[in-house]
């Protein structure tokens, strides 16, 4: 039912992993990228919870509190970032009733929008 595994219920990893399809499937119908889940949830080389997305590091939160969620999830994207060397570490929050926003650092907001309008 709810047992612990690497420190979180089943059912908590269940709604991850729920998360983490839907925004599979979200990212590839707006982009056309082929994105796929990975599988080194808090292992020291962890790459993000998707990949397929260029230059970018998704990590993929379901949390009842969003404001937490970003919190715990744009370092993990950072670190990742980091760890792969690309420029773009994001956060893919799911709200209540499946709305989703993108989080990420102000730095990165604003290189990507001078690019943009460049």
């Amino acid at each position: 039912p709810n047992e612990k595994w690497d420190g979180m219920t089943v059912n908590s990893r269940e709604k991850g992993a729920r998360a983490e399809r839907e925004a599979v499937k979200l990212i590839t119908d707006l982009s056309g990228y082929r994105i796929t889940r990975t599988r080194t949830p808090g292992q020291a080389a962890d790459i993000g919870d998707l990949s397929g997305l260029p230059q970018a590091v998704v990590e993929v939160k379901d949390w009842a509190n969003n404001g937490a969620a970003v919190r715990a999830a744009l370092p993990q994207a950072r670190a990742a970032a980091e760890r792969l060397g690309v420029p773009y570490p994001t956060a893919w929050i799911r709200m209540v009733g499946g709305f989703w926003f993108v989080a990420m650092e102000p730095a990165v907001f604003l290189e990507l929008h001078r690019e943009a309008v460049a």
